[in-house]
């Protein structure tokens, strides 16, 4: 039930500018191991929608929905403080949340204060579930191992291309970001990845452009959503909304480099570090 998706009938606060007034709502998120938990404070400014949730004509509607799981379900209340309860199990990656005040019976002669003047003297029929507010919406990941690891491997992958020579090559169309390698690099890559002194070479050389590239087409299909179905898009957003190192850095394309040296721990410098202590270890060796 996203606002854009409906065609109403009849004027609406929040959508578009038919009516005076203001619904905003406040969330706060809590995952656990059996149960995601999201309290939501309604703030309606419009005395006549307040009147007809007092009057219990309308309620306040929390709308959830998981496209992987096929989840949906409606949660209303009359309180402006609204609990909701939602079983881990039912839904898995990106979950969808739109807030809205309902109808919970047919209006008859419906008019509020504050509609536009193009609106005087008009009345509609509200039915039951008729949207009559929209407070706004936000999105979560559910999938608890990975929103809690955040590694890297979590959404990316290096595997060999067809090509013998050249350089790498990166495509974000599935759920891992893939980087293919030609298949020379790609061997010698798979003898030294896991020496702990060049860790911070590969970050820097193969996984730091890749973060840039993909964060910035991350940016670039905001409006489009043609990459927010991929798990990568999902992570790498979950990031720039909890991650306490990106709090400060704008969330850009421009702040793409910043962004990806932040999630990297400053790749650069760890690989400088890497090669003063390949460095020394070949000096006291010779």
């Amino acid at each position: 039930m996203k606002i854009n998706d409906l065609s109403l009938p009849h004027p609406v606060l929040g959508y578009g500018s038919d009516v005076k007034g203001k619904h905003s709502v406040s969330t706060d998120l809590r995952m656990e191991k059996d149960d995601i938990y999201i309290n939501a404070a309604h703030k309606l400014i419009n005395k006549s929608l307040q009147n007809l949730i007092k009057k219990k004509k309308a309620s306040f509607c929390t709308h959830v929905h998981c496209k992987k799981t096929f989840f949906r379900e409606v949660y209303n209340c009359h309180d402006i403080k609204q609990k909701v309860t939602l079983p881990q199990d039912k839904v898995l990656d990106r979950v969808g949340v739109e807030f809205y005040v309902t109808a919970q019976k047919p209006i008859s002669n419906y008019k509020l204060d504050g509609f536009h003047p193009d609106y005087e003297g008009a009345r509609f029929q509200i039915e039951k579930g008729d949207v009559l507010s929209y407070g706004g919406s936000f999105s979560f990941i559910a999938d608890k191992e990975w929103v809690a690891t955040k590694g890297i491997a979590n959404f990316m992958t290096i595997q060999p291309s067809k090509k013998v020579k050249g350089g790498m090559e990166i495509s974000l169309d599935d759920n891992k970001i893939l980087i293919l390698i030609p298949t020379e690099d790609y061997q010698k890559y798979q003898i030294h990845h896991k020496t702990p002194a060049f860790e911070a070479m590969f970050h820097s050389s193969i996984v730091l452009p890749t973060l840039i590239y993909a964060l910035s087409q991350m940016f670039a299909d905001k409006e489009a959503g043609y990459f927010s179905d991929f798990m990568w898009y999902q992570c790498l957003e979950d990031r720039l909304q909890n991650d306490e190192k990106l709090k400060l850095i704008s969330k850009d394309a421009a702040s793409a480099p910043a962004i990806s040296q932040a999630i990297l721990d400053n790749p650069l410098n760890r690989t400088l570090v890497a090669m003063d202590m390949i460095a020394t270890d070949f000096t006291e060796e010779t």
